[in-house]
């Protein structure tokens, strides 16, 4: 099957630029776009052909990771084992959970994770915050081990599926992509060993579920990788080509409700004055 896939920029209202790569995250909920660097928080408005900036906000503390539902809630991880829960830029809730926390769509359970630390699901439920093992356990112990994983480094959480980026268990291991179901049962594994190219990886950063299959982003490589439902490698696309940029970071991709993937990303300007924020929506597959 082939795909014609299209990239469309979306500019923001007014400029985003800075100086910092590989750390901003982003999530979206509806028609709202979410981005965190440090602890700054802001709040856009999707119009469907340019980002809106609606607010700006200060965070106590510096956050690590953002996460969206469908409902508009956010999950910010902090540094430590804490986070915030926010929901119409108030606060709503505060947690003990450790690491990056990454929510299924609907909000109903996340997962926690952070490098070779134990895999947590999360329940928040009647005030209260669930936690129980999941299957990526004991990662830095041969002994005990859980799961095909000694180090993991994202997580992401599609309407079906859960993808796992990290280090496979051995000597000289690669880094691949797990894909389970949500009942912790794994269904594929996307990537080739380093001896061949064709999806041999050098650090991934965004990882997305569409409806034909899956997206990673490759920041350190700048190409964009295509496989379809069944775990088959379709192609791979340098940003370049598809984007007509440079040479930017890929800071992290996510699925829009209807469908289309938004991928976040920062660039240097010619002149080196800044590094410039970018947002393109990818649509066809």
């Amino acid at each position: 099957m082939l795909f014609a896939i299209e990239a469309e920029y979306i500019p923001f209202n007014v400029s985003q630029a800075g100086f910092e790569i590989m750390y901003h995250r982003f999530a979206l909920s509806g028609d709202r776009m979410y981005h965190q660097l440090y602890n700054t928080l802001e709040t856009y408005e999707y119009t469907g052909n340019f980002l809106n900036l609606l607010s700006s906000d200060i965070m106590d503390e510096k956050g690590n990771d953002l996460s969206a539902d469908t409902n508009g809630k956010l999950y910010v991880s902090l540094s430590a084992k804490k986070g915030i829960v926010i929901k119409d830029e108030q606060t709503t809730a505060k947690h003990d959970i450790s690491g990056n926390l990454t929510m299924h769509p609907s909000g109903a359970w996340g997962l926690a994770y952070s490098y070779s630390n134990d895999t947590e699901k999360i329940t928040f439920q009647d005030g209260n915050i669930l936690k129980e093992p999941w299957i990526l356990t004991s990662m830095d112990d041969d002994e005990v081990r859980t799961g095909i994983f000694k180090q993991v480094s994202l997580i992401e959480i599609g309407n079906e599926h859960i993808m796992v980026y990290g280090c496979l268990v051995g000597d000289d291991a690669p880094y691949k992509i797990a894909v389970y179901d949500q009942d912790g049962n794994q269904q594929l594994l996307l990537g080739r060993d380093p001896s061949d190219d064709s999806a041999s990886f050098g650090y991934i950063t965004g990882v997305a579920e569409t409806a034909n299959g899956y997206i990673a982003t490759d920041g350190n490589a700048r190409i964009l990788y295509f496989w379809s439902k069944d775990g088959t490698l379709l192609g791979k696309i340098q940003c370049s080509d598809i984007f007509g940029t440079r040479y930017p970071w890929l800071e992290d991709i996510k699925v829009a409700d209807d469908g289309s993937a938004m991928l976040l990303m920062t660039q240097k300007r010619e002149d080196e004055s800044a590094s410039e924020l970018m947002v393109f929506r990818l649509t066809g597959f």
